[in-house]
């Protein structure tokens, strides 16, 4: 996975924590998102919180756009939000 950025959503929750843990482990550029994702929610240089609303399309598209202006590209989207 690396060189991989990674969007998961959900990061800070019971199955995104584990989910964004394993892409960090497989060395994957990962941004985490949720409403209330810190940068101190996970101890590595691999790792962006961006806090976002994504229940709405604008929410969504302004996401999409803050990872693809910081990083260039997405590869992998991994949607843990919900349950």
């Amino acid at each position: 996975m690396k060189g991989q950025v990674v969007l998961v959503t959900g990061a800070d929750g019971g199955l995104g924590t584990s989910v964004t843990q394993a892409f960090l482990d497989a060395h994957a550029t990962v941004v985490g998102t949720s409403r209330k994702i810190r940068q101190a929610d996970f101890n590595s240089a691999d790792f962006t919180a961006v806090p976002a609303e994504i229940s709405t399309q604008t929410g969504a598209t302004t996401l999409i756009d803050a990872v693809l202006t910081r990083f260039g590209r997405l590869d992998v989207l991994a949607h843990t939000v919900g349950g």
